[in-house]
């Protein structure tokens, strides 16, 4: 279920979870990209339906950036998701297993820009909080945030069904809202950086494999 982004964001939603709207944009046999993008307003970003890593995020600030980037990826994907753009001042990941915060980092970009009005983006800036476009991982230890993140985590959790996952969380004007949640957990980036974080990618690696051979409640 995490996979598909818009029925993550549908069941948060049902929920109560915070979260950043996705909604689905497939064209029909024949429908034209400018008849797509005519309910859409820009700012906006699109993305593949299930693809992950920020493979094939674009925004588009502009009605003729809005086409230019829908003729791109509906040429490769049957369905895109389609989210407002938000002003992110702070992207988090946090790792759950059986209901426990197992890591909580930062992913911080070099110049991230929180401006709303897209005339003062720069394109020549990453923008995406990705390990693999520039983010830096750092790894959260104060006890109110860690807190805050931990238990909106566990509820999308929850909400979808999960033991072990990952969830990236924002900070937009002070709210915190789930922008994505993935079922695979992967820290290979983000053991990279430093020793530090190879010990924690480590850790949590333990305790999933670790959780796998647990006994179960109930079973002899």
């Amino acid at each position: 279920m995490a996979s598909d982004k818009v029925a993550t964001s549908v069941l948060l939603s049902d929920d109560g979870v915070p979260n950043v709207p996705h909604s689905l944009l497939r064209l029909r046999p024949d429908e034209s990209v400018a008849e797509a993008a005519v309910g859409l307003s820009v700012p906006v970003v699109l993305k593949p339906l299930n693809a992950s890593g920020g493979r094939d995020v674009h925004r588009a600030r502009t009605p003729v950036g809005l086409l230019d980037v829908l003729s791109t990826l509906t040429s490769r994907y049957s369905a895109l998701t389609v989210c407002p753009w938000v002003p992110i001042r702070h992207e988090y990941r946090v790792v759950v297993l059986n209901g426990r915060t197992e890591l909580a980092f930062e992913k911080r970009c070099t110049r991230p820009e929180l401006g709303t009005d897209p005339v003062g983006w720069d394109d020549c800036v990453e923008w995406r909080h990705n390990l693999k476009f520039g983010a830096s991982a750092v790894v959260l230890d104060e006890p109110e945030l860690c807190g805050s993140l931990g238990g909106l985590a566990r509820r999308a959790m929850v909400s979808l069904g999960l033991v072990f996952g990952s969830v990236d969380i924002v900070d937009v004007h002070g709210e915190l809202a789930v922008i994505e949640v993935n079922s695979g957990v992967c820290l290979e980036r983000f053991s990279r950086q430093d020793s530090a974080c190879y010990a924690a990618a480590e850790r949590v690696y333990e305790a999933a494999v670790e959780a796998c051979f647990a006994p179960r409640q109930g079973l002899d």
